[in-house]
């Protein structure tokens, strides 16, 4: 657990400086690049040496010696062949070479020869558009695992508050820690709860009507728009889950802020084909596209869109649209502007907040109010509860599992805080009701769980997290404490469910306490 990054309290801002010069070297030894032994010269570089060192040893394994790079690149050859298939072998050796040279470049005696993080980032994110599919079967973890964690050094293209972030990243149960998919959140769920859709049945079959009276069209597009948190995700969920369309095949994507018209459509080519494109060409993604689109109907989710930009649109639709096929599209955004602009034959559907007594009906549901033996007493509290979370499903869902546990007093302070009332919000689209729900719910979050959610931060926003893999990490850094009636593995699972309850986490399938997930 030592720092191996600039040790962090080295880091600077710089300004207009290319770098800076200090009387007090400090550092880990072997991590730190000459200009800074040898002159104390801390520049933009000097993390991009660390990290160089930092994938060296990672490559060179804990036997390995990281000094005769060109052995180990014939001990992973030899490791590799004996494990893996034929396929995949040049494709893992292939990885290896390039982390390989990648920290070469990254320890070069002269800083300004050095890499800047973008390009190191575009080469780890063209080793994963590449590879594929990794197989479980006789494939070494540590590859996968370099794979995984450089994807994590991705820059974010904005500051975000810790708690909004948390509730874009994505929970996937997979059947193994080491088949981690991380496609920048292209994939998400369209699994539904019928139990917590309050006050949007009527709503959903007079957009149903306008669907299937525009059918005819060769392609409909219909824009949901609404404040984050309002239940845009889950309204098209419903229509998504909708019988009438058992005869169409299905896509769900989630776009996000990263928009690639690529990657949308290389993840429609793998969900209707079960197969990954191996092209890269734009041309001949869209070739390839065609065919797939030709003479069927489909049925495209393309969830939580932020991109506004009217030509970046206009590609998107055109690449889309087929004479001979029926693509049905429905878009979820905040923006009203993006619905606007997306929008062809059907006119964008706003999604209106949830009245008082829907949102006091989410909480009923999720604090099992009916099981309760102070009913009367709570009544009125519980009103007033949920007329605070105005009316956003999001705030009513997790208020309502934070209230679960608790007794008359303390559905008092929830009722009376002072957290309601602060303007925290940055995100013009999100509104204080849902980030007052959240603090609310983290403030009275189990000491035990905290540092467990607050880890998440050094995930991107709208990651995919592949659960077990995030339980072993729990464990790893020790955040875990066995009681006497419950195993470390079934803590986790408790702590799992606890977060998706609260809306901290994004479920992208039923997830069971069991782990046979």
């Amino acid at each position: 657990m030592v720092p191996k990054i600039a040790d962090f309290g080295l880091s600077r801002i710089f300004g207009n400086d290319l770098a800076h010069i200090t009387r007090n070297p400090y550092g880990t030894p072997g991590y730190q690049p000459p200009e800074y032994i040898d002159n104390g010269e801390i520049s933009e570089k000097f993390d991009i040496f660390s990290l160089g060192v930092v994938i060296i040893k990672i490559v060179s394994r804990p036997k390995g010696n990281p000094n005769c790079l060109d052995q180990v690149q014939r001990d992973w050859r030899s490791r590799l062949q004996a494990t893996c298939t034929d396929d995949l072998f040049e494709v893992y050796c292939h990885q290896v070479d390039t982390c390989i040279q990648i920290s070469l470049e990254c320890v070069e005696t002269d800083s300004q020869k050095r890499p800047d993080i973008i390009k190191i980032i575009e080469k780890m994110n063209a080793l994963e558009c590449n590879t594929g599919k990794l197989h479980e079967k006789g494939c070494d973890r540590t590859i996968s695992r370099m794979t995984v964690h450089n994807r994590k050094i991705e820059m974010r293209p904005e500051s975000v508050d810790t708690i909004d972030q948390h509730r874009n990243i994505i929970l996937r149960s997979e059947p193994s820690c080491n088949e981690l998919k991380l496609h920048d959140a292209l994939e998400t769920s369209s699994n539904i709860v019928e139990e917590h859709i309050v006050g949007r049945t009527e709503e959903k079959e007079k957009v149903m009507a306008s669907l299937l009276e525009a059918i005819s069209e060769k392609i409909v597009i219909l824009p949901i728009h609404g404040i984050g948190g309002i239940g845009k995700t889950t309204f098209a969920r419903m229509i998504y889950n909708d019988p009438k369309f058992n005869c169409y095949s299905h896509v769900w994507i989630h776009v996000s802020k990263r928009f690639d018209i690529n990657k949308i459509c290389e993840s429609i080519i793998l969900q209707l084909s079960g197969k990954e494109s191996l092209v890269n060409e734009r041309k001949m993604i869209h070739s390839c596209l065609k065919k797939l689109l030709h003479g069927k109907k489909i049925l495209i989710v393309l969830d939580d869109l932020w991109e506004d930009n009217q030509f970046l649109l206009h590609e998107l639709k055109d690449t889309l649209y087929h004479d001979d096929s029926n693509i049905t599209i429905l878009v979820t955004t905040r923006s009203e502007r993006v619905a606007e602009r997306i929008c062809t034959n059907i006119q964008p559907h706003k999604i209106l907040p949830l009245t008082n007594d829907m949102c006091w009906d989410i909480i009923k549901q999720r604090s099992n109010f009916k099981e309760r033996n102070d009913k009367e007493q709570l009544m009125a509290i519980g009103l007033e509860i949920a007329q605070k979370c105005g009316g956003v499903a999001l705030a009513a869902l997790s208020i309502g599992f934070t209230l679960r546990s608790m007794n008359f007093d303390e559905w008092m302070k929830v009722k009376d805080s002072d957290i309601w009332n602060e303007p925290s919000s940055k995100d013009f689209f999100l509104p204080n009701h849902v980030l007052a729900s959240l603090k609310l719910s983290y403030s009275y979050m189990s000491p035990c769980l905290k540092p467990c959610f607050t880890y998440c931060a050094t995930f991107p926003k709208g990651h995919n997290i592949v659960k077990d893999d995030l339980i072993y990490q729990w464990i790893a850094l020790d955040f875990i404490k066995p009681t006497r009636l419950l195993s470390i593995m079934e803590l986790c699972e408790r702590y799992i469910v606890q977060l998706l309850e609260m809306s901290f986490f994004n479920n992208q399938c039923h997830l069971s306490v069991s782990h046979k997930d």
